[in-house]
């Protein structure tokens, strides 16, 4: 009993290493995936090209995963400004095992230059990020001449 008393305060001061019952596995860091792409299209009778950025942010935890999933204008030009109209942000992802027709998916809309959308998700194999960014041009026909979309993929694990 003694030598017990004194294993314990040695343990409490430091000097006997204390062993816990976490895990040995250490969670995934956080990590970040950015895109940046030029889209041109006719505004105002004139051509124009203008910056925007995909940003995807990943922190595995070891209960769930944060995305944290940006999508913006980056373009000083004020017409590139005025041109557009709204941003749209989509996360979609695969549990372990899944199929692609299982896909699930959440989206969000944004009047303006930027949008923002955050996820806590369990058991994510693979994450798709959707960006898209729709402009006032002057041929909106066929309607895909207006809009600018990219995709990026992350994988948590």
């Amino acid at each position: 009993m003694r030598r017990r008393k004194r294993l314990v305060a040695a343990a409490v001061a430091g000097l006997v290493p204390v062993f816990s019952l976490v895990s040995a596995e250490p969670a995934a860091a956080y990590y970040q995936v950015v895109s940046t792409r030029d889209f041109t299209f006719r505004y105002q009778g004139q051509q124009l090209t203008c910056t925007v950025r995909g940003t995807t942010g990943v922190n595995p935890d070891d209960y769930y995963i944060e995305f944290g999933v940006t999508t913006e204008m980056v373009d000083d030009d004020p017409r590139c400004r005025e041109a557009i109209a709204g941003v749209s942000t989509g996360l979609s992802w695969l549990h372990p095992g899944a199929e692609e027709i299982e896909r699930e998916s959440v989206r969000s809309f944004e009047l303006g230059p930027s949008d923002h959308l955050t996820a806590y998700l369990q058991d994510v194999e693979s994450a798709q990020v959707n960006h898209e960014f729709h402009f006032d041009c002057d041929n909106p026909e066929p309607a895909s001449h207006c809009n600018f979309n990219f995709y990026l993929h992350v994988y948590p694990k």
